[in-house]
């Protein structure tokens, strides 16, 4: 069901962009797509604008965590996420992490 709501926004979309464009074509002096282009700005600043608001991902939380040096913080952190205890599961993510960054 996922599936066919992203394909019929899509669709909607380049329907939409369409119509966009061609009641923009009648604009004379070649100022048509100007304001076609600009009109397809404003949904771009809009998400781009929201993407800052996003919460922050685990392993972001984890890198800050490091850079604070709060191992314990961290330690109840991953076993709140995690159903079972394994003691050396922070120094594996830690390592990890080191490795993605390098």
């Amino acid at each position: 069901m996922l599936n066919i709501g992203f394909q019929l926004m899509i669709t909607s979309g380049i329907f939409a962009t369409n119509l966009s464009n061609y009641g923009t074509d009648i604009i004379g002096a070649g100022w048509g797509w100007r304001v076609s282009l600009a009109g397809a700005a404003v949904p771009a600043d809009i998400i781009t604008l929201g993407s800052i608001f996003l919460p922050d991902n685990p392993n972001s939380i984890i890198d800050h965590l490091i850079s604070m040096f709060l191992p314990a913080t961290l330690n109840s952190i991953i076993n709140r996420l995690r159903s079972t205890f394994l003691p050396n599961t922070l120094n594996s993510i830690i390592d990890r992490l080191r490795e993605a960054a390098a």
